[in-house]
Order: structure tokens, then sequence, then C-alpha cells
């Protein structure tokens, strides 16, 4: 008889739901993006935010209008 003390046994544990990914339109550019984060402005009243993709991150950094213009 074979024994088994000190065996380890695999588990069944829940098997975490699949991440289905789907693009974000970008709030500046308009194109649909899977990176980028949310930005916050104050305008007028309240804090509100608004969803930019990574290269339009970049422009704003740089401060790159959309034509290319430094500083525009």
């Amino acid at each position: 008889m074979l024994s088994n003390v000190n065996v380890n046994r695999p588990t069944q544990g829940a098997t975490p739901p699949a991440i289905r990914l789907v693009p974000h339109q970008c709030d500046l550019c308009g194109w649909p993006r899977m990176s980028g984060a949310w930005l916050a402005y104050r305008l007028a009243g309240r804090p509100q935010k608004l969803w930019t993709c990574d290269d339009c991150q970049r422009s704003l950094a740089r401060q790159v209008d959309g034509e290319g213009v430094l500083g525009g």
C-alpha cells in the first residue's frame, strides 16, 4: 500500500474571471486607446476629470498643441 503522508495535493480554487480590455475614447483626440489615465482639472467650481491617452498626455507635458506647435 502506498502512503500519502506529506504529499501535497492540488486544491481547486476559484479561477479569476478573464479581464476584457475595452479601449477608452480619449477626451482630447477622440481616438479609442488602450492606455491612458484620468486627468483632473478645475475650471470653475468643483473638480472634473477627463480620460486622456498616453500620446495626448505627452503632448500636454511638452506643451505641444494639436498642430505640433511648441507652446501653442
